[in-house]
């Protein structure tokens, strides 16, 4: 009788036991991962990373774009004003306070009278490096003047205010760089991206 009940255990035992190996949360396979697999996880991974890393540059340029196209659409609201009846003038510049970029416009309405700020506007947070000239912009910044009869760059606005001729203004931030490009002959204001 003890050896029936053994032979009936060892047979139970070895069926437990295949039916353990063929389970696949009982699998005793520890081979590791395939080259193919590793292969594809790594595929994916980089897919991921590069989708990342190209939404984060994005998003970090987009600084450098506004900043541009707000001082592009304000030295042509001065070009326009300067051709009126009033000089007009712009003034570039970073400020010490807050480390913002702003741009201000001045206007002189009598010729006895002298220029006043007639608007202020940032066109910059304190991350966008912005250079004139070469140089890096600072609190004295910059003064951008148009002629009043044919729109030009002028380094005299109103006879006898002294401005700079400014060919291009730099915005960068990251890996974005905008150029604000402003033809000397005509005034004509333009954004390239690099």
């Amino acid at each position: 009788m003890i050896s029936v009940k053994v032979k009936r255990e060892a047979v139970r035992l070895r069926n437990y036991m295949e039916l353990k190996k063929k389970s696949v949360c009982f699998k005793d396979d520890s081979r590791g991962m395939s080259f193919i697999e590793i292969i594809i996880v790594v595929a994916i991974m980089s897919i991921a990373v590069g989708i990342g890393g190209y939404g984060v540059s994005m998003v970090s340029g987009r600084a450098a774009e506004a900043c541009a196209r707000n001082i592009t659409s304000t030295l042509q609201h001065v070009r326009t004003l300067s051709m009126g009846k009033y000089a007009t003038y712009a003034k570039l510049y970073k400020s010490d306070s807050d480390g913002k970029i702003y741009i201000e416009m001045y206007q002189r309405v009598k010729e006895e009278d002298g220029f006043t700020l007639v608007r202020q506007t940032v066109v910059g947070d304190k991350t966008v490096e912005v250079q004139c000239n070469g140089g890096v912009l600072d609190s004295s910044g910059v003064c951008i003047g148009f002629d009043r009869s044919t729109g030009a760059l002028t380094n005299k606005v109103g006879g006898d205010f002294e401005t700079s001729t400014v060919g291009q203004i730099v915005v960068s931030k990251s890996h974005t760089t905008m150029y604000v490009l402003i033809e000397a002959v005509t005034g004509k204001i333009v954004v390239k991206r690099v």
